[in-house]
Parts: C-alpha cells; structure tokens; sequence
C-alpha cells in the first residue's frame, strides 16, 4: 500500500488528503491507521516537482481537532514548492557523493567533494601500501577477445576490492591488470592493526583470484606487495585533469616489491617495514637490491595457515638457500 501511495504522488502527481479522524473504513493506507493510533487527525500528501523530470513527496500530519484549515492547506502547498530546490541540493550532492565514491574510493572521493581539488594540495599520510598484479596477464590477454579480457579484469578485481574493503583498505587506482591500495594508519599505536589486516586482506585476496580460475585455463595467480611508510596523499597532474593518488619514495618501493615476488614466485611479500610493522613471525626472503634504490631491503613472505601453504612452498624453501645472499634486481 506504500508503493500504491507513492506511485499516486510521485508518479501519477496526485494530491491526497485523508481525515484521520473518520470511521476506520474510510483509511485506505495502512499509515493512516498507524497515525490515528498516535493522535493524528489529518494526512496530507502532494507532488513537488524537480528540476530531474519526477517529483517529490511532501507530507504533512496534523493532531488538532478538525485537521488542517482551508489556508493552511494552500499555505503548505506554496510553501512546498519551493523544497524543491532543498531536495535538488541534496540529491545533485549526493550523486556526486556516489559517483567520486566510485572513480575514486569513498575516503578520497569525500576529500575532492569537500573541496580539495587545487594540484599540489595534500597532505602526508602514513599508511600500508598494496600493490598488486596478474602473473601471466599479457600471455592471456593475447589469447582473449577484449570481452573476455574485460570480463576477467572485473572479476579479479572485485575479488580484491571486498577483501581490501572488508579489512579497512582502499582502492586508490587501478593500473592495467594490478592495483594501488592504501591502509590507512591514523595514529602509531594502530600500525600492527593496520598490518594485520592488510595480510589478512592479501591472503583472502590471492585465495579469491585462485576461486575464480577454470578446469581449461591456467590459476589466476596475483601478486600483492605490502609496504609500511609515509607517502604524499592530494592532487597531483596537469593544470586541467588531475589525479588524486598517493606518490612519493614508499609508493616507488611497494611496486619494486612486487616485482621481486613476480621473479621469486611468492603470491605474497612484504619488506622489512611491514615486517616490523606487523610484529609476527614472518618468512625470510633474503635481502634484495631494487631497481632504481641504492639501499637493499630484506624482504619476507607470510606464514600462512596450512590450507594456504601449497602456493609458497616451492618459493619458501628455495628462498630458505638463499636468504643470507644478496640478490639484485636492479
């Protein structure tokens, strides 16, 4: 009966008025009755039009013996129209809301809608820092029509997005068949939280791009980098097409990791900041120098449940023989 209400303002842009205080069986919406069990007297319901082409609904209730006067009632229809450019307001703001949420993740997009949008406005943040990518994406995409690859991409990354999301990340940006996320670390006694549950989130993740594979098709492998440290958050680009991201030294890192997991094959690693960050026992990978850095970083893979290990053994135990060498991947 609700949507039978609705339907008759909203849509058909009727105008209903109900005396509440009548017999029972002249109430026809389930509402009226409920109101009348309040003390409500009189019911007013009447279509506000938008500048989106529908209407709105106004109503309004009265418990005063003999319900609305006449004037009151044309005063409250006048009065009405002029909502419209109230709820205009509120509906432009929220599906911009809803759009920035979208293109650029609810924490950012809420920034950028609260004005920050100058190029070079930020602020520096300290964060875990994800970095992930498909082994074997360019082998696939060249067996694939575009649809296929389209369809693959979305799956893969809804699987990382719910795990990123259910353990407090953010998607930053997408980036060919990989991804940049944040954990954000608001203050430092919540670091080893925020590390936890950016493992948490890796594991889940890899585990869910595993899910999605096929008995004629190769696993879906990914490879997540995690990465403790301190980056510049804000807007960065051209005088007209910004980007709204996280740069700096950590940012280089993380995606340098990743590299090194792809040469290692470990689904999983993390440096030496998120290892200490994190504060539990951690897999050691040796040390590694990384392209473009002049100081070498140990890096360790998690120790994963048993249901998990299969997919890091081989790496694991390999990285054992070598975990005192210097390796360089520069």
């Amino acid at each position: 009966m609700r949507t039978i209400r609705y339907r008759r303002v909203v849509v058909g842009g009727q105008t209903i008025r109900r005396r509440i205080d009548v017999s029972d069986d002249k109430l026809d919406f389930p509402i009226l009755h409920d109101l009348k069990a309040e003390g409500a007297t009189d019911y007013f319901a009447l279509p506000i039009k938008n500048s989106f082409g529908s209407n709105y609904m106004a109503t309004f209730v009265s418990d005063r013996v003999g319900g609305f006067s006449e004037k009151e009632i044309s005063d409250l229809t006048r009065v009405s129209q002029r909502f419209s450019l109230l709820a205009d307001l509120r509906n432009q703001r929220r599906i911009a809301s809803n759009i920035l949420a979208a293109y650029l993740g609810s924490k950012t997009g809420s920034k950028v809608l609260a004005g920050q949008i100058r190029r070079g406005t930020g602020e520096e943040i300290t964060a875990v820092l994800w970095s992930s990518d498909l082994r074997g994406f360019t082998e696939r995409s060249d067996r694939y029509s575009g649809a296929q690859v389209i369809t693959l991409l979305n799956a893969l990354f809804d699987a990382q997005a719910k795990a990123i999301a259910d353990h407090g990340g953010e998607i930053l940006k997408f980036i060919g068949d990989g991804l940049l996320s944040i954990f954000p670390i608001e203050s430092p006694d919540l670091i080893s939280a925020a590390a936890k549950n950016a493992l948490a989130a890796a594991v889940q993740a890899v585990e869910a791009a595993k899910a999605l594979s096929s008995d004629s098709e190769p696993e879906l492998e990914i490879i997540v980098a995690l990465h403790v440290g301190t980056a510049f958050y804000g807007n960065i680009g051209a005088a007209d097409r910004l980007d709204f991201t996280v740069i700096g030294p950590a940012v280089n890192l993380v995606s340098r990791i990743e590299a090194v997991g792809k040469a290692l094959n470990v689904p999983i690693i993390v440096s030496d900041d998120f290892a200490r960050s994190y504060g539990k026992p951690l897999h050691p990978l040796g040390r590694h120098l990384l392209r473009g850095l002049a100081t070498p970083h140990e890096l360790y893979a998690p120790v994963l449940p048993p249901s998990a290990r299969s997919s890091l053994a081989k790496a694991q135990n390999e990285s054992s023989e070598r975990s005192s060498t210097l390796r360089d991947f520069r």
